[in-house]
């Protein structure tokens, strides 16, 4: 493995030490109001999958799992 091999002194400290971070004000950004427009939005004209699939459709080969190996 590679941490095996690697010289703990061998990394340089420029490469070890964070430094300052800058300080963000990325918070005052959320503090205006927002919402959501809901015209002209494209909306879906076929039904899901889900409510499409046919219930019992499925063939008992694919929903019958079979015994697993043991392995030790």
């Amino acid at each position: 493995m590679w941490q095996v091999l690697h010289v703990p002194a061998a990394t340089l400290l420029w490469l070890m030490v964070a430094g300052v971070q800058a300080v963000v004000l990325w918070q005052v950004s959320h503090e205006a109001v927002v919402e959501m427009w809901l015209e002209f939005l494209p909306v879906a004209v076929v039904p899901l999958w889900q409510e499409a699939q046919v219930p019992g459709a499925t063939l008992l080969c694919f929903i019958v799992v079979g015994v697993q190996a043991v392995v030790l």
